[in-house]
Formats: C-alpha cells, sequence, structure tokens
C-alpha cells in the first residue's frame, strides 16, 4: 500500500497516472472520478492499493470483440485511514500499448 495524505489525493492520482502510462483523456477521466461525493474522505490519511489482475477478472469480467491486442485494467483502492504505517509499496501498474488496445480505469473506496 501506498499511505498519502488526503488533502494530496487529487494531486497524487495525477502523477500517479501519468507515471503508469495513462494518457492525458484516461487521466482526467480518473481524476474526474475522485470528484464523487461518495469518494470524499474525513479521515487525515488514505491507503492506496490496486486490484489484482485476477480479482477484476473474476469479479468484472470483460467479453469484447474484436479482442484487442493488449488490455489494461488498473482499479485504484482508496481507504480512508487514521495513521499510516509502514509496509513495502507495491510495484506501479504500467500501460502497455500494442496494436488494438483497450485500458480501463477506475476508484473503489473500501
Amino acid at each position: 500500500p501506498i499511505f498519502i495524505p488526503t488533502h494530496d489525493l487529487q494531486s497524487f492520482i495525477a502523477t500517479l497516472s501519468s507515471n503508469m502510462g495513462l494518457n492525458q483523456i484516461e487521466r482526467e477521466n480518473l481524476i474526474a472520478e475522485l470528484q464523487r461525493p461518495s469518494l470524499a474522505f474525513t479521515q487525515p490519511y488514505i491507503k492506496i492499493t490496486f486490484t489484482s489482475q485476477e480479482f477484476l477478472q473474476n469479479t468484472l469480467p470483460l467479453d469484447m470483440s474484436p479482442q484487442p491486442d493488449s488490455l489494461s485494467r488498473v482499479f485504484i483502492v482508496l481507504q480512508g485511514i487514521t495513521v499510516p504505517y509502514s509496509i513495502q509499496q507495491p510495484p506501479l501498474p504500467r500501460i502497455s500499448r500494442t496494436g488494438l488496445t483497450v485500458v480501463e480505469t477506475g476508484i473503489i473506496r473500501l
């Protein structure tokens, strides 16, 4: 997990999405999702993790035609916490774009 102060969430997600290789429209859509009232946090810190591809496939399966050459599904999980704790940071997902590419992003609040 990654821990950040709540007031830094939007700028952190903007930087994170850029570092993952999202294009401008994908970054703007992800940041716009943060504006939903259901994503308002009252806790001083936010714990950020990423869903596994296995979880996404089992919980939110995609069926599309034609099949893309590359598929990237990045869902960020946010959880408000009162005190951050120390733990190893997970690897950052990186978007791969080859041929017909589909990128799905989303935010899940716990």
